[in-house]
């Protein structure tokens, strides 16, 4: 499929920096030849929607790291196997730098900070950091934190200084760069995990500014630029304002600020990150998700957030941000409308959206252009509908894992990112209404949406036709089970919010019965699943950019399978005795009036 070219001659670009973020799925090793062809590629695409900067550091969590040996930097951690895979992993990095240059982007590096060797913390144990109390049960044990075996490290020791230091300057020595980007956190643990006497004293953002005034140095020595990037409210919602409006000041004004589009990582409908247009004098940037990893892409759901994303550029345009970035540029995606515009926005955030997505739609699907985009519209209003219970994301990527993980989503990690929520969450009569007849709505829509992408069989070729049918039913399976999983967990709530014995009688019996409701959903899903291509929702997701790990049925299994879980521990946690035989009489019609009026009384608060 080739690229759609819809360019004119514009004025000066809105933004002074417009970047890829290609750290995601990047493989440097050079035993497939074909990786550096497919980064080139990449590449390729970044230049054609007009971007100017590339953040390139290996796979996640990887960044950087595999790119450093330590032999002259840190010699007691330089092993014989990290210096042959530095050498690979560096020329492979260095050919991707040269086709950058050729193509007019300027290539930066990513460097995950908290990244070490396995033998560090076994040479150095006094970098290594004291858990804050009770973390084994908040915080994942650092045996699990999923970038290498060894424990978190601890900011304020000497060793983690000189490893920090090395690090930088061997990724600043790299030729070609024009700076680097640090992450300062990464998993569910970060740089500041520590809670060591020294550390215990600090402020997060006083560790930021240690960080900062000891690698800023080492990147100017080498005449490289610094971005530090706030990842930090990206799992902790609005502790990333918090924290860094206060850092902002603390640091070198010569240091660039990246931060998310929304406030509470790449949640699409949240509120704009308020951070935009508050760190002057540090060069902002702000990154955009356009392969849609938290609105259901990696399932091979298809979705346009065009005018959301039309009025945010906008938005950040007006707030002096000069640096706009993107990650999921990996492949020609055959619904990516998201991305091919936002090379356009970026260069002119006031350009008519309507007339340039109706000519791109015509170009790319014929004369059924406008029903596509119109599907692609409604899509993300049905994912709005169903992943959000009344402006609040409870889905993460479909299901959390658990109840435990609900409960932290939705009320930890995306109530405090939209003014209101809480009220709004709150599982009284009146809101459990309002969240039913939303999932309904979102429900009906989805069944609309696959009658038009049906009637869609005289128009549109089958290579679109085929997988944006598969697509919306796969939607649609996931649609019809987060009502019946939502109406039994708000039930849930109200149950553990009562002090009453009858009236929690009363939620248990409706719980039950939404339990069963929901599994039926389940059993339904994974029936309509069963009948789709799955490996055509998996050649989707991996043309946005997600790599397929496990097996087909585990893939798509996995919201369903979720939901189960939940559902069951839903059921545990109800399991208990009453007190009183008084509260297993639940039938309000055989009740004396008086009772009778107590107890719908009791049931509506």
């Amino acid at each position: 499929m080739s690229a759609i070219n819809l360019k004119s001659e514009k004025a000066a670009p809105a933004f002074l920096y417009r970047g890829l973020e290609q750290h995601y799925t990047i493989d440097l090793s050079a035993q497939n030849p074909e990786n550096y062809t497919r980064q080139a590629e990449i590449l390729e695409r970044a230049a054609q929607i007009g971007l100017n900067r590339a953040y390139m550091g290996e796979r996640w969590p990887d960044l950087g790291i595999n790119l450093i040996d330590y032999s002259k930097t840190f010699p007691e951690l330089a092993t014989r196997e990290g210096v042959a895979r530095a050498a690979e992993r560096r020329s492979t990095f260095e050919r991707m730098c040269v086709e950058a240059h050729r193509l007019g982007i300027d290539p930066w590096v990513s460097y995950n900070v908290i990244n070490y060797p396995d033998c560090f913390t076994a040479k150095f144990p006094d970098a290594i950091a004291e858990q804050p109390p009770a973390a084994e049960r908040w915080m994942r044990t650092p045996p699990a934190r999923g970038l290498s075996k060894q424990p978190q490290l601890c900011p304020s020791s000497a060793s983690f200084k000189k490893l920090a230091v090395a690090q930088v300057t061997e990724l600043c020595q790299l030729p070609h760069i024009g700076g680097i980007e640090c992450f300062l956190t990464a998993a569910d643990t970060d740089l500041f995990f520590c809670n060591c006497p020294a550390c215990h004293r600090k402020t997060m953002s006083e560790l930021i500014r240690e960080f900062a005034a000891l690698i800023l140095p080492v990147c100017k020595q080498h005449g490289k630029r610094l971005a530090l990037r706030c990842y930090l409210g990206g799992w902790r919602c609005a502790l990333e304002t918090e924290v860094w409006r206060e850092a902002a000041p603390l640091i070198s004004p010569e240091i660039e600020i990246t931060y998310k589009q929304q406030q509470g990582d790449l949640m699409n409908w949240h509120g704009p990150n308020p951070l935009a247009g508050t760190l002057g004098p540090h060069v902002e940037n702000v990154e955009f998700d356009v392969y849609g990893e938290y609105r259901g892409v990696n399932y091979g759901i298809v979705c346009s957030v065009r005018w959301q994303m039309s009025e945010l550029i906008r938005h950040y345009r007006d707030k002096g941000v000069k640096g706009i970035l993107c990650r999921g540029l990996d492949n020609e995606h055959l619904f990516d409308l998201d991305k091919w515009l936002f090379g356009e926005l970026a260069q002119n955030p006031d350009m008519d959206v309507a007339g340039w997505c109706t000519e791109w739609a015509t170009k790319r699907y014929g004369p059924a252009g406008e029903k596509v985009l119109s599907i692609l519209d409604d899509c993300a209003e049905v994912i709005r509908q169903s992943m959000y219970v009344s402006g609040v994301q409870w889905a993460s990527w479909a299901v959390p894992q658990n109840l435990s993980r609900l409960r932290f989503i939705l009320f930890d990690r995306s109530a405090p990112c939209t003014p209101g929520a809480y009220e709004r969450l709150q599982p009284t009569t009146g809101n459990c209404e309002a969240i039913a007849m939303e999932k309904k709505a979102a429900l009906q829509k989805a069944n609309e949406i696959i009658v038009r992408c049906d009637a869609l069989e005289s128009e549109l070729d089958d290579r679109f036709l085929k997988p944006l049918c598969n697509s919306v039913r796969y939607l649609q399976a996931y649609v019809a089970l987060a009502g019946p999983l939502m109406d039994a967990f708000f039930a849930y709530l109200a149950w553990g919010r009562s002090n009453s014995e009858v009236t929690r009688e009363y939620h248990r019996h409706y719980i039950l019965s939404a339990i069963e409701r929901a599994e039926q959903s389940v059993r339904s899903g994974r029936e309509s699943v069963s009948h789709l291509d799955l490996a055509e929702l998996v050649r989707l997701s991996e043309l946005a950019g997600f790599v397929q790990t496990t097996s087909l049925e585990e893939k798509f299994d996995e919201p369903f399978h979720n939901a189960r879980v939940i559902l069951q521990e839903i059921r545990d946690s109800i399991n208990t005795a009453p007190a009183s035989w008084w509260s297993v009489y639940p039938w309000p019609e055989r009740w004396p009036v008086k009772l009778r009026d107590v107890g719908e009384l009791y049931r509506g608060s």
